[in-house]
């Protein structure tokens, strides 16, 4: 093969490998840009772009332009939770742990001698409110004890 036919040979390879490059980048006219004079400016102007949207992280403002990390956001919530259940014992610092507790309570309050409606009590029940009154056994017989009395006294 002579040097020209070698020479050849080879800037026809180097020419199809440029043009099989141009292929898979494109068209400077095909970009979305305004600015289509070089690779470089059109990333620039998108840069431009971008680089401008959205919030900025900025852990000392609270503001619509700004956003906190997730470490301060964390922080935040944790504080928020911390004031919220305000020292209150573990086994009441959940909202599972209070709604059990309410339940509970209710359970006993049912129990709870009331005037704002009829209750219905067990014997049991309606002796020790009798008592923790001071009145004594609701199934007290009086009529029998008077009987009794008058009897003995002779009557």
């Amino acid at each position: 093969m002579s040097q020209q036919s070698n020479l050849a040979a080879a800037f026809l390879r180097v020419s199809n490998a440029i043009m099989a490059l141009h292929g898979r980048i494109g068209t400077l006219a095909s970009l979305p840009t305004t600015n289509k004079t070089s690779l470089v400016a059109a990333l620039t102007e998108l840069h431009g772009l971008i680089g401008g949207a959205g919030a900025v992280i900025d852990d000392g403002a609270t503001a619509t332009g700004t956003v906190w990390s997730s470490t301060r956001t964390q922080n935040a919530i944790t504080s928020a939770i911390t004031a919220l259940i305000s020292g209150a014992p573990s086994a009441q610092d959940t909202l599972g742990e209070i709604a059990a507790q309410i339940t509970a309570l209710q359970a006993v309050d049912a129990k709870l001698l009331s005037v704002g409606g009829a209750q219905a009590f067990t014997t049991a029940e309606q002796l020790q409110g009798c008592q923790n009154l001071g009145i004594g056994d609701p199934e007290h017989n009086y009529t029998t004890a008077i009987n009794t009395a008058l009897t003995g006294s002779g009557l």
